[in-house]
């Protein structure tokens, strides 16, 4: 749903690889041409203590290579879709006019990450 009614076309869970060569998180949603990942974080699959700490780990890292990482839940996605596009768009707008897109490699999913 976010794909179809954003300002680019995403790439749902592809491999992320920066310059220098460290493998990072699988953003749920990324925009290549700007460099941006949308993260989901669901009690479900985040809460866990490893895990939640893997998950703020994996967006901090991101942030570390300048992906900016708007972070949604499920429900804030069900309560109000069409905000979460908004903001999404918002910040896909504000990348996109002229701040330097980051040093990430993009592999989609199925196309392998190649060592």
């Amino acid at each position: 749903m976010l794909v179809q009614h954003s300002a680019a076309e995403g790439v749902a869970n592809p491999w992320l690889e920066a310059d220098d060569g460290r493998r990072l998180v699988s953003p749920d949603l990324w925009f290549d041409d700007v460099g941006l990942a949308v993260m989901v974080h669901s009690r479900a699959h985040h809460l866990r203590d490893e895990d939640w700490e893997g998950t703020i780990e994996s967006d901090g890292r991101l942030a570390e290579y300048g992906v900016i990482v708007p972070a949604f839940t499920p429900r804030t996605i069900q309560r109000g879709p069409e905000d979460v596009v908004a903001r999404i768009e918002r910040v896909y707008r504000a990348l996109a006019s002229g701040r330097t897109r980051p040093a990430i490699r993009m592999v989609p999913r199925g196309d392998g990450l190649p060592r």
